[in-house]
């Protein structure tokens, strides 16, 4: 409790940021990747790093265009996500309240959804910017 909970806590959070990440897995991933570059002098450890990126948004780009190619508009990663959360939905029963507003209902659990303000009582939806279900 010596840490302000705004820094731990999903119910403190702001809903500025728009993400569902407490920890920060990319700045890891990277600094795991240039391993092998810190043993180098300054110039040539910035100049690996550079190849790494430029290979790599390279291969990202790739990546798009063949998803373009195919028709798809949303990634692959963002759609299996999506995917998901469709199928969970389906256990959910919906209650309209009148105009954009809805109550969801599981069991005990119940939600209010305003589809105009983006809004769920849950906070998911605020947090992530992704409607949850």
């Amino acid at each position: 409790m010596q840490l302000d909970p705004r820094f731990w806590s999903k119910a403190h959070m702001s809903e500025y940021s728009r993400c569902d990440m407490i920890m920060n897995n990319i700045s890891e991933a990277f600094n795991g990747r240039i391993l092998e570059a810190r043993e180098q002098p300054i110039v040539a450890m910035l100049e690996w790093i550079i190849v790494y990126m430029m290979t790599r948004f390279a291969k990202n780009r790739k990546l798009g265009e063949k998803q373009k190619a195919k028709g798809q508009k949303v990634c692959p990663r963002p759609m299996k996500r999506l995917n998901q959360e469709v199928l969970a939905y389906s256990k959910w029963s919906v209650v309209w309240g009148g105009g954009p507003k809805f109550e969801v209902q599981k069991y005990l659990f119940a939600f209010k959804v305003d589809l105009d303000e983006k809004t769920c009582s849950c906070r998911c939806w605020q947090l992530t910017g992704i409607p949850c279900r």
